[in-house]
């Protein structure tokens, strides 16, 4: 419950990392719809695109504290990225996620069945 008060409460997110593999909680930005500044580390740009997120080098903090500046007074496009994380959460859509892969294995059975044949 305290997390999801904190979510709620919350504009932007924040993932100062200096390595990281792939974060859970960035699930949680993009799932309760939040733009986020994340250091360019570890699977961040598979799970956030440069119109969800802000990207920024690692071991940087002043360009983090400008992009946070930016991020927190700029509504608009506060606005326009959680907007364009509304289209890209449809992504990560359970009923997506399995029909893709349905129709991938349908795809890979009728190929596999036409070499052999």
């Amino acid at each position: 419950d305290e997390i999801l008060k904190c979510l709620d409460q919350s504009d932007v997110m924040l993932f100062p990392y200096n390595e990281a593999t792939q974060s859970g909680v960035a699930t949680l930005a993009l799932n309760y719809l939040k733009p986020s500044i994340v250091t360019e580390v570890g699977a961040f740009k598979e799970q956030f695109t440069a119109q969800s997120a802000m990207f920024i080098p690692p071991h940087n903090p002043n360009v983090f504290a400008q992009a946070i500046i930016e991020l927190c007074n700029n509504v608009s496009k506060r606005d326009a990225m959680v907007e364009v994380i509304k289209q890209e959460k449809k992504n990560f859509d359970w009923e997506k996620i399995s029909n893709d892969l349905l129709a991938y294995i349908i795809r890979e059975a009728y190929k596999n069945e036409s070499a052999n044949s």
